[in-house]
């Protein structure tokens, strides 16, 4: 019932039930519900707006994208084979044409030269052993943080290209002639071959794909963990037009995803399915209704920081001769013209000296993690201190519910002690109430500020205040 009622919503505010043959016949993203600060031609785009290439970067489309391997789903030999209520239609690729695609990629070779970022080492190494999704990949706008329109797809096996590619190029399907500016944690390895691939995806993806300039970066905080010749060529810091953006959108919508991860893991493809889409149209929903705040806020902190920054830039200038001034200027033209030359924010040198991503690979070709071979000794002297750790948790509350028993391990530890020995983990007595003898003297009458107290004088010493306050 909840599942259609969230359905039925969400086509009531898309107005596909309006559609002459039905909201069956809508545009594939169309009940989505789509960023309002996102630039779209014909709908808040200036008409004239190619006429000045020099500002043409304003009305560039930046998204960001990533891989989220806690949104799982299990692999049920019992699955009812729910459908969802609509494929496609949404957040998410129409899973049947989805499948269809991964289907010509079971298994992909390694084409990864770097290895400063995690994420491309365990691309075909994720945990999947009983699961039908280890993950999802998402792609959202980078400036505003709202999910773009079928630009969430569940992930087989890591963080492969047939899936990214899928979803990327979904995502941004139908935006004209804008250009696209994409951070992605390993951008570095992505646009490799990134033409190439996408002849492999479907026509109704590849349509109108090369009229736009595409862009690709690193996010400014994944980016700092490349070598300095990697991220000062790719980080979004140094992408003309870029602005404030740091490319880390999916990390923060992912926080707001994951409270339901433990849900969906175990649901149906179909439940999931809708589930998914509900919380993103939720999400989406929340973000532009919050659009006029966050925009008024950023443009206060814009023109106070715009006025800080120019006028430190003109004092730097200043203090620098016309001919150097000019020299750097001309690297820094030169190099956004062409990026395979040096970047010229890299440091003096860095390109040639120190620990670069080639020479680590090279170092490290051929090589298999190796896991720790434990000897016998080893492994038993880690079970003891384990033990160890446990006893003392055990003794906190054999301490608070069995009182009489600290008294006898207390004894234990003393004769120890005295010995100078001491009993070895799986050899120390646990002083269960069954061990403890009935005849021993630790039942006798204690003192009461130490809960040593017989049966007959606690129940006298707890009684004893009600008597005293009825008197």
């Amino acid at each position: 019932m909840s599942r259609q009622w969230a359905f039925l919503g969400r086509l009531r505010r898309a107005g596909v039930g309006h559609l002459a043959g039905g909201w069956t016949t809508a545009k594939e993203g169309s009940v989505a519900v789509s960023c309002w600060a996102c630039p779209r031609e014909h709908i808040n785009i200036p008409e004239g707006w190619r006429d000045n290439p020099a500002m043409r970067f304003l009305y560039r489309l930046i998204v960001s994208m990533d891989a989220n391997f806690r949104l799982k789903e299990r692999l049920r030999l019992n699955s009812r084979g729910d459908d969802p209520l609509y494929s496609g239609l949404g957040y998410q690729p129409d899973l049947s044409k989805y499948a269809d695609h991964l289907k010509h990629y079971v298994k992909e070779s390694d084409v990864s030269s770097c290895v400063a970022f995690a994420a491309m080492m365990q691309r075909e190494s994720r945990l999947t052993s009983g699961l039908r999704v280890s993950g999802v990949g998402g792609c959202v706008c980078a400036r505003h943080e709202s999910i773009r329109p079928q630009g969430l797809g569940d992930l087989q096996k890591g963080e492969r290209w047939s899936n990214m590619d899928y979803i990327f190029w979904g995502a941004t399907r139908g935006i004209g002639c804008l250009d696209v500016l994409l951070t992605y944690d390993i951008a570095c390895q992505y646009n490799k071959h990134v033409n190439e691939r996408r002849t492999h995806l479907p026509s109704s993806m590849r349509a109108g794909s090369d009229e736009g300039e595409h862009t690709y970066a690193l996010p400014i905080w994944h980016g700092d963990v490349h070598a300095v010749e990697c991220k000062t060529r790719w980080s979004l810091l140094y992408i003309p037009g870029a602005g404030k953006t740091d490319g880390e959108g999916p990390e923060r919508v992912w926080a707001l995803l994951n409270g339901m991860a433990s849900d969906t893991k175990e649901m149906d493809v179909g439940t999931r399915h809708d589930r998914i889409e509900d919380r993103c149209d939720k999400h989406n929903f929340l973000k532009n209704v919050g659009l006029g705040r966050l925009l008024a806020r950023r443009l206060i902190i814009a023109r106070k920081e715009s006025n800080l920054q120019r006028n430190a830039f003109e004092e730097v200038c200043a203090t620098l001769r016309g001919e150097l001034r000019e020299d750097w200027t001309n690297l820094v033209d030169e190099w956004g013209l062409d990026r395979s030359k040096p970047s010229p924010f890299a440091p003096s040198g860095a390109a040639t000296t120190g620990i670069t991503e080639r020479s680590t690979f090279n170092d490290n070709r051929g090589w298999k993690p190796v896991k720790p071979v434990l000897g016998k000794q080893d492994k038993l002297r880690e079970r003891r201190v384990g033990l160890v750790r446990q006893f003392r948790q055990f003794r906190r509350q054999q301490r608070l519910l069995m009182p009489p028993a600290e008294d006898l391990w207390v004894a234990e530890d003393d004769k120890d002690r005295a010995r100078n020995t001491v009993t070895l983990a799986e050899n120390v007595k646990l002083w269960l109430p069954s061990a403890i003898p009935e005849t021993n003297d630790i039942y006798a009458t204690r003192n009461c500020s130490n809960w040593r107290l017989g049966f007959v004088e606690a129940n006298a010493w707890m009684r004893s205040p009600q008597f005293d306050s009825s008197s």
